[in-house]
């Protein structure tokens, strides 16, 4: 998904209750941040992240950028 040229003027991206979502996926779209370089607010609300999926997306490129991070659930 990240790496799709279609997403680059994305600033807001919810992916609330997406549960398949979980860590791997999360490292998934951190990897591609760099296709993401106008993303702000991310939600993942019930999306099965644990710490391993947060701290990819924290030492990715898009943490700098964002705005609104919602973890819940």
């Amino acid at each position: 998904f990240a790496a799709s040229p279609n997403v680059r003027n994305l600033s807001e991206l919810d992916l609330y209750w997406s549960g398949d979502l979980g860590d791997d996926g999360l490292t998934a779209l951190a990897d591609g941040a760099a296709n993401l370089p106008h993303l702000r607010e991310l939600r993942l609300w019930g999306c099965n992240v644990t710490d391993k999926g947060v701290k990819a997306l924290a030492g990715s490129p898009l943490a700098p950028g964002l705005t609104a991070l919602d973890l819940r659930g």
